[in-house]
């Protein structure tokens, strides 16, 4: 991927793949908790559901839950399977994100020399084998310091899932799928018990995406539009306290 706008649509695209994973978690749901209290199962919920209206309360809270019904939930191995894959699913957006749009911001910096230059030298760059070398790279290349960009973002205290800062929440995550993965139980990792293990994770990462691709898509291609935002000092604030300042394309920088 090398064009504008391609590395968040793709992300868009995975975003609406994994709400569908979501809201059929939210049918069973539904359909558990009615059956352990008896009641009919609530046909407006599951249509509102069904027609993508609405997703299910218990992905933002457990408080409408008695403890026999949590309890029921958390040993209930499906959550935790389906909730896995979810994470998993959220992992590879932002992973696929971050790489092509670090080749998107490689490519517009090399803007100006042959084709085949461009091609070559992004081939060699864009290796990555990891998180952290996405990250270096980033920051020797571009000079964007990923774990100085912070968003405001409200962490629910009953989930499983609560990182210090946003780029703790990318380093669980990106522990979390590890471990999934290669069938690891380690203690470190957050566990997914309910709705709301799974649900954190994914909206705190396509929050912290589209924020991110706003911000430094401004940065380089418009100059700088959000001088003196609040937002944008405190971002410039702990990259440069890292030792990093953003580096403009030859195209664009100051003299």
């Amino acid at each position: 991927m090398s064009s504008r706008s391609e590395a968040f649509d793709a992300f868009v695209e995975s975003e609406k793949g994994i709400l569908n994973i979501v809201r059929a978690l939210d049918l069973y749901a539904v359909h558990l908790i009615a059956q352990i209290r008896g009641q009919e199962v609530p046909r407006d919920t599951v249509e509102a559901i069904m027609s993508m209206r609405k997703i299910c309360g218990l992905n933002i809270s457990n408080a409408s839950l008695t403890d026999v019904e949590l309890s029921e939930i958390k040993r209930n191995d499906y959550f935790k399977e389906v909730g896995e894959q979810i994470v998993i699913s959220t992992h590879s957006a932002l992973e696929h994100y971050l790489q092509s749009k670090f080749e998107e911001y490689y490519r517009y910096h090399l803007k100006g020399l042959p084709q085949s230059v461009v091609d070559e030298s992004t081939k060699q760059v864009c290796r990555f084998r990891s998180l952290d070398d996405v990250k270096k790279a980033f920051t020797r290349v571009l000079g964007i310091h990923l774990p100085s960009f912070e968003i405001d973002f409200d962490f629910n205290p009953e989930s499983n899932f609560n990182p210090g800062s946003s780029w703790d929440a990318i380093l669980q995550l990106n522990k979390k799928r590890h471990d999934v993965v290669h069938n690891k139980h380690d203690e470190e990792s957050f566990r997914i018990e309910t709705l709301i293990d799974s649900w954190f994770p994914f909206e705190f990462t396509r929050m912290w995406v589209t924020r991110f691709d706003h911000f430094f898509d401004h940065q380089l291609y418009d100059g700088g539009w959000f001088k003196g935002d609040r937002f944008t000092q405190e971002y410039f604030r702990k990259a440069k306290s890292a030792g990093v300042d953003l580096i403009q394309p030859p195209s664009i920088q100051k003299g």
